[in-house]
């Protein structure tokens, strides 16, 4: 099962509007995922204030960087998003009385 600790981490990995934007935007490259440069202009965020965004992401387990020759390549870190989503659907649908799930 995964720890409150993590789980609480991921969440406030994501507690500000940006941060959701630059999810958003990796998810439809989730397998390919997208360079910082290339994740600057489609969220409109300045590169230093993406690179504070990106480390919040990165320590809450949200996304992965991966070092590719010079530049730096983003993913959403599915397993862990996959983990914590499906965590919470089992919760939702295993409760007492009728799920609503």
């Amino acid at each position: 099962m995964i720890s409150s600790q993590t789980i609480s981490e991921a969440f406030s990995a994501l507690a500000h509007p940006s941060r959701v934007d630059i999810l958003l935007a990796l998810m439809p490259y989730a397998a390919s995922g997208l360079s910082a440069g290339d994740l600057a202009q489609k969220t409109s965020i300045p590169p230093s204030t993406l690179a504070h965004h990106l480390r919040e992401m990165e320590a809450g387990n949200v996304i992965e960087r991966i070092a590719q020759g010079r530049k730096t390549i983003i993913k959403p870190n599915l397993t862990s998003l996959s983990s914590i989503a499906g965590l919470i659907t089992q919760l939702c649908c295993t409760s007492e009385g009728e799920p609503e799930c």
